[in-house]
């Protein structure tokens, strides 16, 4: 046997896409991809919960506009999202004739992203929960490599080639680096609805994380044959004060920030590699010798004391 729905329901949603770089000259090369949603949901009971004995539209009929608002706010579900997303936002290569360089504003790229969850009702006061994200990420490739050899007209005879083909290169192959940066803050109060509560009030719970992560990488090739690769990660976190931040709190949140967070772990590698210039004495022409030397570092705080 169905039940008939004990409560007026609203409910109401708005989502969009939209390409804003489509607003700017084609010429721009402009990628500005958002996305944006809201959600809001409202849950009035048919009785009152304070007392239940009682319908909600009696309860309401005999008071001012502000009693009623305030009796709503603590009986109602109430539930809003929202969302706010511009995703790999960057400037694309117009001119693809144009050589590529390690300053070029098409290398770098950005993400922000923010959501936020709100919920209330009889037995929560407050239940809120934001999400950030944004995330930096810059990368460079060469086209083409172009090794100097200034020595090339000044040794010609065939026994010379060892100096003759000396030779080096000023750009690198490729240039990473990429920072994300997370966080997550929730708040919980719980109503005292009861009389009969002999429980002391916890008061409001907090949960925050805040996290930041680098990453770095180049590759290199110093000369023809010589290569140098190196990689590093660097995983941190930005320590918040306790509680709401105002104030102060928020001054030192964002000093805390600035300093790049409290590093908790840290790793990197690094690779040389080298071709011994064997193939270059005559006889040997046909023996090739690559040397590779390679190093790892690992580092990783302790727990802080509470």
């Amino acid at each position: 046997r169905g039940e008939r729905s004990r409560s007026d329901d609203l409910y109401f949603d708005i989502v969009t896409n939209a390409e804003l770089g489509k607003f700017f000259p084609t010429d721009y090369g402009l990628r500005i991809p958002l996305f944006f949603s809201y959600t809001n949901q409202v849950s009035t009971p048919e009785y009152n919960p304070l007392m239940p004995d009682i319908e909600m539209n009696s309860a309401l009929a005999n008071l001012s506009r502000n009693q009623r608002d305030s009796l709503l706010r603590v009986t109602q579900d109430y539930t809003t999202r929202k969302s706010f997303n511009l995703t790999n936002v960057r400037k694309i290569r117009t001119n693809i004739d144009k050589p590529v360089r390690p300053w070029d504003i098409e290398n770098f790229s950005a993400t922000y992203a923010y959501s936020q969850y709100y919920h209330r009702d009889y037995l929560t006061a407050i239940s809120l929960q934001k999400n950030y994200r944004a995330a930096l990420d810059y990368t460079f490739s060469s086209s083409g490599e172009t090794f100097i050899e200034p020595l090339k007209n000044v040794f010609k005879k065939k026994y010379q080639s060892l100096l003759r083909d000396f030779n080096f290169n000023l750009m690198p192959s490729l240039l990473n680096f990429r920072i994300d940066v997370n966080r997550i803050y929730n708040e919980n109060t719980l109503r005292d609805n009861s009389p009969d509560n002999f429980l002391p009030s916890m008061g409001t719970l907090y949960n925050k994380n805040f996290t930041m992560n680098r990453i770095y990488g180049i590759s290199w090739n110093l000369t023809k044959s010589l290569k140098l690769d190196f990689n590093a990660t660097n995983y941190s976190i930005v320590d918040e004060p306790d509680g709401r931040l105002d104030g102060l709190k928020r001054d030192t949140l964002w000093e805390n920030f600035w300093r790049l967070g409290r590093t908790t772990d840290y790793n990197h590698m690094l690779n040389i590699t080298y071709s011994l210039p064997i193939s270059k004495i005559p006889g040997l022409d046909w023996v090739n010798v690559d040397a590779r030397y390679g190093a790892q570092f690992t580092w990783q705080t302790e727990p802080l004391l509470s």
